[in-house]
């Protein structure tokens, strides 16, 4: 993890992989994006991460996938410790039972 409020690709895949189980990825052919599938929600601004950005995304970009996604934000700051303290947002009831 950088110091300016970045981490990096894999660690946000970690995440993904732990918090939200099941999730698809599509790496966009022509983007610089990835779009995640995970329970009938999408986000599609996950940066690629090319060669000269050594793979970072930007800690914002992070939250707003969790939000977006609807993961557990204990799970989530569980993963990658610097989201603690951003709005995750809040997983609805209904779902909390489900996770």
């Amino acid at each position: 993890m950088s110091p300016q409020g970045q981490t990096t690709l894999s660690e946000v895949f970690g995440l993904l992989n732990t918090c939200a189980p099941g999730h698809k990825a599509k790496k966009g052919r022509r983007s610089h994006t990835w779009t995640i599938y995970y329970r009938g929600k999408t986000f599609s601004d996950l940066p690629k991460g090319g060669h000269d950005s050594k793979e970072q995304v930007q800690l914002l970009k992070v939250a707003k996938m969790v939000r977006s996604l609807e993961i557990r934000a204990d799970c989530a700051v569980k993963e990658i410790p610097a989201l603690s303290g951003m709005n995750l947002g809040d997983v609805p009831a209904d779902r909390k039972k489900q996770q």
